[in-house]
């Protein structure tokens, strides 16, 4: 295919990346993703999502993937084949390149989608590089398959794709210590994920239905957005409204509850430790007393009213253009729209 411009290359690519579940949706879809859910996935496939700007994390793991990629290469004495090089390994598969990346379909599943990092043709494996800020206890030791969750997800939906049995993951932790680790195939796993895409595909994406309702922000944004609030009545009771409006009292109960249990531990911790800095704790971790800085706060709603007080004595007609300045810089803030529980009988 003949493009005009890259314009519309990265248009044809993103328009690919939606027409399926890619390596980091399922993780998502199965509430295991620290930064999506099941709602963002179905957003995205449709296009209804807003443009995200790249952070300062993304933005460096980009610029640091292919330095990762060449030290995992020296230290491993291997050969890695990165970016649309990579569809040339999979004759049988079909593959879509842009910007120096291959998306990759099932074969027996066109709308499981992967993009590899890397692949070790020597080693008959696929790579995933990861530029994390810490060591988390999520990973393992190096040379294990003790990764994240959502990782894991991503990389198996990778082999089941390529048909690859093993796949590292080089991880540089805290832009300073460069890890190993490696997952092998694992065919219920792989099921799981195929099994996942297949109903949300089908049963979401396809036929334009929505995932259930969860307490994701995406979720709480995207019912403000839908639902206007207007001079509108209140709607009579309903039971389905009962058992919601129960559900928060319920929670609300058990979170204060809750809270007051961990006030407890702590000052029974803060008795313990006594003078001392901390204590360790056998399974992991230490409790300490932390003393902040005196910090300093400004009454800027009282610094205001003296400054205005000196405005009117200096100026005659100092009222009038004391109310000119408040206007010039006020704004209207627009707020999103919430769901509030009154709770207890209405006055």
């Amino acid at each position: 295919m003949n493009y005009e411009s890259v314009s519309d290359q990265r248009k044809e690519w993103l328009e690919q990346r939606k027409a399926g579940i890619g390596g980091t949706d399922v993780s998502a879809l199965l509430g295991l993703n620290p930064w999506k859910s099941p709602i963002d996935v179905y957003l995205g496939k449709l296009g209804m999502s807003e443009r995200k700007e790249p952070t300062e994390a993304m933005f460096w793991g980009n610029q640091l993937e292919q330095v990762i990629s060449n030290v995992y290469a020296e230290r491993c004495k291997v050969k890695v084949v990165r970016g649309e090089s990579i569809a040339a390994l999979f004759p049988n598969l079909k593959a879509h390149s842009f910007n120096e990346q291959s998306l990759l379909e099932h074969p027996q599943a066109d709308y499981v989608l992967g993009t590899p990092d890397g692949i070790v043709p020597e080693l008959q494996r696929g790579l995933e590089i990861k530029n994390v800020g810490y060591k988390s206890q999520e990973w393992g030791t190096e040379g294990t398959d003790e990764i994240p969750h959502h990782y894991r997800l991503q990389v198996a939906q990778y082999m089941a794709i390529t048909d690859m049995d093993a796949w590292d993951v080089a991880a540089l932790f805290s832009g300073n210590r460069l890890q190993v680790f490696t997952v092998y195939r694992d065919p219920e796993l792989e099921r799981i994920i195929m099994e996942t895409a297949c109903e949300f595909w089908t049963q979401h994406v396809s036929c334009k239905v929505p995932p259930a309702i969860d307490g994701s922000e995406t979720w709480k944004y995207h019912l403000a957005q839908k639902f206007a609030i207007g001079n509108l009545t209140i709607l009579n009771p309903l039971p389905e409204a009962d058992a919601l409006g129960a559900v928060i009292v319920d929670a609300r109960s058990r979170q204060e509850a809750a809270a007051y249990e961990v006030d407890v531990a702590k000052n029974q911790l803060a008795a313990l430790i006594g003078e001392n800095r901390g204590i360790k704790l056998s399974q992991g971790g230490k409790v300490q007393w932390v003393r902040s800085k005196p910090g300093r706060s400004t009454d800027y709603k009282s610094a205001f009213q003296s400054l205005s007080d000196l405005f009117l004595k200096l100026h005659l007609d100092g009222k009038r253009d004391l109310d000119e300045i408040i206007a010039a810089n006020t704004t209207e803030q627009q707020r999103a729209a919430y769901v509030q529980l009154y709770a207890g009988k209405e006055k």
